[in-house]
This record gives structure tokens, sequence and C-alpha cells, in this order.
């Protein structure tokens, strides 16, 4: 059900999967409006570490990958930014 609500909304029409959409909303209290490909999540979209961790943790959890060593390096974390998360996925093989 949320994933049929999500693709509805303009951040899908910027790239950005619907389930991907659910989580970061959810997960960081945003509004889906302030999600770009571009938007930084510690930044633009106030994420400290322990969010960016249940972040990591439910989308590795919902497209079965793993993205720890990806995403946790001290030269990513602050600048890890939305598009940089589809892409990642992708790239793990995540069908997004």
């Amino acid at each position: 059900m949320r994933r049929a609500y999500a693709a509805q909304r303009g951040a899908v029409d910027r790239g950005i999967p619907a389930a991907i959409v659910d989580v970061l909303c959810t997960q960081l209290g945003v509004e889906e409006s302030a999600l770009t490909l571009d938007a930084v999540l510690t930044e633009d979209l106030g994420a400290d570490l322990l969010d960016l961790a249940e972040v990591q943790l439910e989308l590795e959890v919902l497209y079965d990958v793993s993205a720890e060593d990806v995403w946790f390096d001290d030269n990513t974390v602050p600048q890890l930014t939305v598009g940089q998360i589809v892409r990642d996925l992708r790239k793990l093989g995540a069908k997004l």
C-alpha cells in the first residue's frame, strides 16, 4: 500500500523509486518534496548517523543487498545523496 501511494508523488517523477521515497520519508521524517537526486542526507535532509544506519538497514532488507562497505566510509557518509543511494543499490543488483 505504501508503494502505491508513493508512486503518485513527484519524487518518483524525479527518478527516485517509490520504495526509496517511502523509506527516506518515514525514517527521516521529511516531506517528499525535499527528495531530489542531489539532496545530501545529512546536510539537506537532516539525517544523523543513527538515521543513516536505519535507512541502510531498511534498504538492505527491502532489496536483499549489503551496502555497509559502500555507504559507511568516513569520506562518503557526510556527502551521501539520494542519487548515490539509487545508483549504489542498482550496482549492488537491487531490482528497483
